[in-house]
């Protein structure tokens, strides 16, 4: 599952949410207020370009075919992901300390984080699977023999309620923050909110991230595990499906210049690349 696949849909859902949310009658718990006015006392919502400006690796993102009118000229089912993804996507805009820009800045920070994180890794919430991992990586390295070095990180919601990594990564993408202490004091701010509030950053949302760099990385988030959980597949499965969809867009981005492949339409060449 590439990250744009993910996101777009995420994207879509999450702000049809928002405005059905925002069009209601009722207003949010009054406890959202206090929370919004300590937000901004503290300085933790920033201006636009707030992140550092190390570009990205090269995907194998072809952004047009999202534009194109023939990937989606036939009308998707409601499945039992979306049904899933829809309630998490629900208990956090119904949470009475939800902001939208404090969401869209965890998401960005956790995205960054996974992107140029180098160092060790653990697979799932408490690392449970770190032995398929292995497993894995050695079977699919014997399989496809590529050349070029693959690593693979997990992405987690608690790493941003962990002091220290969250530290470090305001201190590396927040463009606001001058030094190391006051990436400090801005990680306090913010978990003194994750304290109070039940879905943030607990909630699957803030690791649902699944997808694959032209530099060698692969990305697998806690998020979108556990949902594929709660839909019904087991863990070992989704763990190794992902990992295996992720690990053949390398071999697309080694072999892309030498196969001779020709598409009748965009959505074929798309189908064909997912």
């Amino acid at each position: 599952m590439k990250k744009t696949d993910v996101y777009i849909w995420c994207l879509g859902a999450f702000l049809c949410t928002y405005t059905f949310q925002s069009c209601s009658g009722d207003d949010l718990n009054p406890a959202a207020n206090q929370v919004n006015d300590e937000i901004t006392t503290t300085g933790i919502l920033l201006e636009k370009n707030k992140y550092s400006s190390k570009p990205f690796p090269s995907d194998f993102t072809i952004q047009e075919v999202f534009f194109d009118e023939e990937t989606f000229s036939e009308p998707c089912a409601v499945t039992d992901f979306t049904k899933v993804l829809s309630n998490h996507f629900l208990s956090l805009i119904n949470d009475p300390y939800f902001d939208f820009e404090l969401i869209n800045y965890y998401s960005e920070l956790n995205r960054k984080y996974v992107t140029f994180y180098r160092g060790e890794n653990y697979y799932g919430q408490a690392g449970e699977y770190n032995q398929l991992a292995k497993k894995r990586i050695r079977e699919l390295t014997g399989f496809w023999q590529l050349n070029r070095e693959i690593y693979l990180n997990g992405q987690h919601t608690a790493s941003l309620d962990t002091r220290e990594t969250l530290t470090d990564m305001i201190e590396s993408f927040d463009r606001t923050v001058r030094n190391r202490d006051q990436a400090y004091e801005k990680a306090d701010a913010l978990i003194k909110i994750n304290s109070v509030s039940p879905n943030i950053p607990e909630n699957p949302y803030f690791a649902l991230d699944a997808f694959t760099r032209s530099n060698g990385l692969l990305v697998i988030g806690d998020g979108l595990l556990e949902t594929l959980e709660e839909v019904g597949i087991d863990g070992d499965i989704a763990f190794t499906g992902i990992l295996s969809h992720e690990w053949w867009h390398q071999a697309q981005f080694e072999y892309s210049n030498t196969w001779d492949l020709e598409w009748e339409s965009i959505g074929e060449r798309s189908r064909f690349i997912e």
